[in-house]
Parts: structure tokens; C-alpha cells; sequence
């Protein structure tokens, strides 16, 4: 067989940090404009690989791969410290965002409350930990946590017996995290309450355990879930029939998109980008059919 490949190492780099500041009393309809504020350094990695494994007049098989690591680190906000990220909002009262930008910290980055489980490993409503200790939760009790994956990477093969072919393509990522919305708005008692019923009784046994989403709820990170997943984006199947018509071949084929998604998120979809999962349109699984004629 052969092999090729590429592999970049070690990428360190500045660039602007684009974002959104406050102005005076602006243009248009909105008191703010996008400019460029700040700085921020990424070091990473990337590699590809492309192998023939069987090359033969009958049969041949070939695989390919990338995979990708990078890290940014915001270095610089003009004078500021953090500013918050307004592709963040999240469905709670008006104009609360999740994400920030802050020194010192990946960009994009969720800034919330560590929560606290009980012995079972459900969250106890208002219960985060108090890092600073200092007796009360405050802001100053909240972390960051980077919502941007560190590892992407995507596969496939093709594959040709005689007439036949087969080529398929996958993708994913590796950490980052989705902040899951629908759980906010869906997943607590008051919302769940049966009408004109005080009791749950009969209920399905869920983990979603808080009486309202008041106060510091939203900002719990028992809403970050993994993102990580695993995609299969197609997969096509073709047969080839020469001479099908007078000096013309046909080749017949059957293709399917989103074909499965392996992943631990239990929300619609972690593949969002934003990483914020609220009226997320879910990726339809498509079947297609067609031929082609070469003359």
C-alpha cells in the first residue's frame, strides 16, 4: 500500500480578538459595535494521513484521517479584564449571556457555579461551592469553563470492487462542552406540575430535581454537558454499469446523511455552535438516490 500524510506542529500565533464592546449611544438600533479589543495566542497541532491499503485491478481500498489539537489563551482586552460574549444568551430573564472572554482563560469560555451533589449525584438546588470561602456565594465563587473542544478530527474510506463502490465520511470532536437549555426550561417541578395538581404523583423519574430556575440556577454548571460525539456524515454505495447505452456508461447510486451520531449529551444535538442548545433545529437524517451518465 502507500501512505502519505502532512503533520503541522506546534502553531503560536496572536491575533485580534473579535468582540463585541460597549459604546455611547450608537448607530442605528443598538448602543454597541463590533472591534477588534484585544489579543489571544493558540498553540496546536494538526495531521493528516492518507493510505492506499489495496490497489488491484479488482479491488481497492483506501482510508484517510485529520485530527487537530488547539489551545487559545486571551492575552490582552485593551485594559480589560473580561467582556462577555453576546452569542451567549441563554433563555433566562433578558439579556443574560453565559460566555465571556476573559485574560487568562480560553475565549469563549463559560463562567458559572460549581455545583453540589448529594450522596445519589443529583444537584442540590442553590447549593455551588463556595471557592473563595468566604461564607456567601457570590460571583467571586464562579469558574470558568472552556466550551470550545481542543480535539477535532474527521475519517473515511473508499472502496471499489468491480463494479461496485462504497465511500463513507465521519467527523467529531473530542471534550468541549454544550450548555443545555432545554434542560433549564424544561426540567424543573413548577414546569413539570401536572395542571391543577399540587402532587407529582406517577411523575417519570427524572434528574431534574430544582423547584425554579431563579436566582443563580442558571449559572450552575450541572448544565455544561460533554460534547463530545462522533458523526457519521455519509455513506454512498454505487454500481457502475458500462456500456449500459451505446458508448455511454450509468453508474447507479444510493446515499445517506447523518447516518448515526454517537455521543453521551442527552440534549438534541452537540455539534452547535455556539454551544448553547435552545430551539436547535435537529440535523435531519437524508436518503438519496440517483445516477449518473458519463458518454
Amino acid at each position: 500500500g502507500t501512505v502519505s500524510g502532512s503533520f503541522d506542529a506546534y502553531q503560536r500565533y496572536t491575533t485580534d480578538l473579535l468582540s463585541m464592546v460597549s459604546a455611547a449611544p450608537g448607530q442605528a438600533l443598538t448602543n454597541e459595535f463590533v472591534s477588534n479589543v484585544g489579543e489571544m495566542e493558540n498553540k496546536g497541532m494538526e495531521a493528516s494521513l492518507n493510505v492506499k491499503v489495496v490497489s488491484t485491478e479488482d479491488f481497492n481500498l483506501a482510508v484517510n484521517g485529520n485530527i487537530a489539537f488547539n489551545i487559545g489563551e486571551i492575552t490582552d482586552l485593551n485594559n480589560r479584564t473580561t467582556n462577555v460574549d453576546n452569542n451567549s444568551s441563554i433563555p433566562v430573564g433578558t439579556g443574560q449571556k453565559i460566555a465571556y472572554n476573559t485574560v487568562g482563560e480560553q475565549p469563549y469560555s463559560a463562567w458559572v457555579f460549581e455545583q453540589i451533589y448529594d450522596s445519589n449525584l443529583k444537584p442540590i438546588e442553590n447549593a455551588f461551592v463556595d471557592k473563595n470561602g468566604d461564607g456567601q456565594i457570590t460571583d467571586l465563587d464562579r469558574h470558568y469553563v472552556a466550551l470550545r473542544p481542543n480535539w477535532t478530527y474527521g475519517f473515511g474510506l473508499t472502496a471499489s470492487y468491480k463494479q461496485f463502490d462504497l465511500s463513507t465520511t465521519f467527523n467529531g470532536q473530542i471534550g468541549g462542552k454544550v450548555y443545555n437549555a432545554r434542560k433549564l426550561q424544561s426540567g424543573f417541578i413548577d414546569h413539570a406540575k401536572p395542571v391543577n395538581s399540587n402532587a407529582l404523583t406517577n411523575m417519570l423519574d427524572t434528574e431534574y430535581v430544582f423547584q425554579t430556575i431563579n436566582g443563580n440556577v442558571p449559572f450552575s454548571d450541572y448544565y455544561l454537558e460533554d460534547a463530545s460525539f462522533l458523526r457519521c456524515q455519509n455513506v454512498t454505495i454505487g454500481y457502475k454499469m458500462d456500456n449500459a447505452i451505446k458508448g455511454a456508461s450509468l453508474r447507479l447510486y444510493t446515499s445517506v446523511n447523518n447516518l448515526f451520531l454517537a455521543t453521551d449529551y442527552t440534549g438534541t444535538d452537540p455539534e452547535n455552535f455556539n454551544a448553547i442548545d435552545n430551539n436547535f433545529y435537529p440535523r435531519p437524517r437524508t436518503f438519496s438516490f440517483g445516477m449518473n451518465l458519463d458518454f
